[in-house]
Protein backbone atom coordinates (compact mmCIF):
# COMPACT_ATOMS: atom_id res chain seq x y z
CA UNK A 1 0.00 0.00 0.00
CA UNK A 2 0.90 3.67 -1.05
CA UNK A 3 2.77 5.12 2.42
CA UNK A 4 0.95 8.05 1.90
CA UNK A 5 -2.40 6.86 1.59
CA UNK A 6 -1.48 4.98 5.08
CA UNK A 7 -0.68 8.43 6.53
CA UNK A 8 -4.00 9.61 5.38
CA UNK A 9 -5.95 6.78 6.56
CA UNK A 10 -4.48 6.67 9.78
CA UNK A 11 -4.88 10.51 10.49
CA UNK A 12 -8.56 10.43 9.37
CA UNK A 13 -8.88 8.04 11.80
CA UNK A 14 -7.04 9.88 14.17
CA UNK A 15 -9.42 12.77 13.56
CA UNK A 16 -13.11 10.66 13.90
CA UNK A 17 -11.79 8.89 17.23
CA UNK A 18 -11.12 12.70 18.51
CA UNK A 19 -14.33 13.64 17.55
CA UNK A 20 -15.74 10.87 19.55
CA UNK A 21 -13.72 11.36 22.39
CA UNK A 22 -14.24 14.88 22.60
CA UNK A 23 -18.53 15.44 22.25
CA UNK A 24 -19.06 13.56 25.96
CA UNK A 25 -16.20 15.30 27.42
CA UNK A 26 -17.93 18.60 26.15
CA UNK A 27 -21.32 17.63 27.19
CA UNK A 28 -20.10 16.50 30.31
CA UNK A 29 -18.19 20.18 31.18
CA UNK A 30 -21.45 21.74 29.86
CA UNK A 31 -23.73 20.44 32.92
CA UNK A 32 -21.28 20.48 35.28
CA UNK A 33 -19.74 23.38 35.00
CA UNK A 34 -16.14 21.77 36.20
CA UNK A 35 -14.34 22.25 33.01
CA UNK A 36 -14.12 24.04 29.92
CA UNK A 37 -16.10 22.64 26.54
CA UNK A 38 -13.30 21.88 24.05
CA UNK A 39 -14.79 23.18 20.14
CA UNK A 40 -12.65 22.27 17.33
CA UNK A 41 -14.06 25.08 15.62
CA UNK A 42 -11.87 27.49 17.99
CA UNK A 43 -8.57 26.35 16.53
CA UNK A 44 -9.94 26.98 12.86
CA UNK A 45 -8.62 30.61 11.48
CA UNK A 46 -11.54 32.32 10.65
CA UNK A 47 -11.47 35.99 8.76
CA UNK A 48 -12.53 38.52 11.65
CA UNK A 49 -15.68 40.80 9.74
CA UNK A 50 -16.96 44.09 11.25
CA UNK A 51 -17.08 45.87 14.17
CA UNK A 52 -20.25 45.79 16.08
CA UNK A 53 -21.53 47.02 19.14
CA UNK A 54 -22.35 44.43 21.62
CA UNK A 55 -23.79 45.34 25.19
CA UNK A 56 -23.58 42.59 28.02
CA UNK A 57 -26.39 42.75 30.24
CA UNK A 58 -27.35 40.42 33.84
CA UNK A 59 -30.90 41.06 34.59
CA UNK A 60 -32.13 40.26 38.42
CA UNK A 61 -36.14 39.93 38.85
CA UNK A 62 -35.38 38.37 42.23
CA UNK A 63 -34.85 39.95 45.53
CA UNK A 64 -32.86 36.74 46.58
CA UNK A 65 -30.01 37.06 44.26
CA UNK A 66 -27.24 39.56 42.91
CA UNK A 67 -26.99 38.91 39.44
CA UNK A 68 -23.85 40.86 37.69
CA UNK A 69 -21.80 41.23 34.55
CA UNK A 70 -17.41 40.76 35.98
CA UNK A 71 -16.10 40.95 32.88
CA UNK A 72 -17.82 41.84 29.93
CA UNK A 73 -16.35 41.93 26.81
CA UNK A 74 -14.45 45.19 25.44
CA UNK A 75 -14.92 44.99 21.35
CA UNK A 76 -16.81 42.91 19.19
CA UNK A 77 -16.61 41.77 15.74
CA UNK A 78 -18.67 39.03 13.85
CA UNK A 79 -16.52 35.64 13.28
CA UNK A 80 -14.76 36.55 16.83
CA UNK A 81 -15.54 34.61 20.12
CA UNK A 82 -17.33 37.61 22.85
CA UNK A 83 -16.84 36.23 26.32
CA UNK A 84 -18.38 37.53 29.68
CA UNK A 85 -18.12 36.21 33.61
CA UNK A 86 -21.66 36.27 35.19
CA UNK A 87 -21.51 36.67 38.90
CA UNK A 88 -24.50 35.32 40.83
CA UNK A 89 -24.38 35.76 44.89
CA UNK A 90 -27.67 34.38 46.89
CA UNK A 91 -28.11 37.19 49.10
CA UNK A 92 -30.87 35.42 51.12
CA UNK A 93 -31.67 32.80 54.04
CA UNK A 94 -32.27 29.96 51.93
CA UNK A 95 -31.45 28.10 48.98
CA UNK A 96 -32.77 28.81 45.58
CA UNK A 97 -32.53 27.34 42.46
CA UNK A 98 -32.91 29.26 38.92
CA UNK A 99 -31.92 28.98 35.55
CA UNK A 100 -31.14 31.94 33.82
CA UNK A 101 -32.86 32.62 30.48
CA UNK A 102 -31.02 34.23 27.25
CA UNK A 103 -32.03 37.46 26.28
CA UNK A 104 -30.90 38.69 22.92
CA UNK A 105 -32.45 41.54 21.38
CA UNK A 106 -32.69 42.35 18.64
CA UNK A 107 -34.79 39.13 18.05
CA UNK A 108 -33.47 37.91 14.87
CA UNK A 109 -29.60 37.93 15.94
CA UNK A 110 -30.40 34.82 17.50
CA UNK A 111 -30.53 32.62 14.59
CA UNK A 112 -26.61 34.40 13.95
CA UNK A 113 -25.46 32.86 17.48
CA UNK A 114 -23.05 30.34 17.66
CA UNK A 115 -22.48 29.56 21.55
CA UNK A 116 -20.05 27.78 22.91
CA UNK A 117 -20.83 28.04 26.81
CA UNK A 118 -24.64 29.13 27.70
CA UNK A 119 -25.42 29.76 31.41
CA UNK A 120 -29.24 28.66 30.00
CA UNK A 121 -28.46 25.04 29.88
CA UNK A 122 -28.01 24.44 33.20
CA UNK A 123 -30.04 24.75 36.60
CA UNK A 124 -27.89 26.07 39.24
CA UNK A 125 -28.65 25.55 43.58
CA UNK A 126 -27.07 28.01 45.43
CA UNK A 127 -27.31 27.81 49.51
CA UNK A 128 -27.48 30.90 51.73
CA UNK A 129 -24.80 33.10 51.23
CA UNK A 130 -23.05 31.24 48.22
CA UNK A 131 -21.64 32.61 45.44
CA UNK A 132 -20.73 31.32 41.97
CA UNK A 133 -19.01 32.81 38.98
CA UNK A 134 -20.41 31.60 35.36
CA UNK A 135 -18.99 32.05 31.90
CA UNK A 136 -20.72 32.46 28.74
CA UNK A 137 -18.91 32.38 25.42
CA UNK A 138 -20.31 32.68 21.52
CA UNK A 139 -19.52 34.19 18.31
CA UNK A 140 -22.19 36.22 16.34
CA UNK A 141 -21.87 34.54 12.62
CA UNK A 142 -20.19 36.71 9.69
CA UNK A 143 -23.46 36.22 7.78
CA UNK A 144 -24.96 38.52 9.89
CA UNK A 145 -23.49 41.25 7.74
CA UNK A 146 -25.47 40.26 4.85
CA UNK A 147 -28.84 40.72 6.45
CA UNK A 148 -30.59 44.09 5.70
CA UNK A 149 -31.53 44.72 9.59
CA UNK A 150 -28.35 44.44 10.53
CA UNK A 151 -27.33 47.40 8.39
CA UNK A 152 -30.13 49.33 10.13
CA UNK A 153 -29.10 48.74 13.26
CA UNK A 154 -26.08 47.60 14.27
CA UNK A 155 -26.19 47.54 18.28
CA UNK A 156 -26.87 43.78 19.79
CA UNK A 157 -27.79 43.43 23.63
CA UNK A 158 -26.97 39.86 24.87
CA UNK A 159 -27.66 39.10 28.44
CA UNK A 160 -29.36 36.70 30.97
CA UNK A 161 -32.17 37.22 33.16
CA UNK A 162 -32.66 35.41 36.30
Amino acid sequence: MNPALLIAIRFAVILVIAFFAIQPFNWFCQISQKCRPIFLSHYIPRKIGERINVSINAISYSEKVKFTVLKPEDEAHTNKRISAIYHVKNISKKTISFRPALIVEPEYVEKYLIRYECLCLNKYRLKAGEEIDMRMELMIDKKIENDERFKREMLINIGYKI
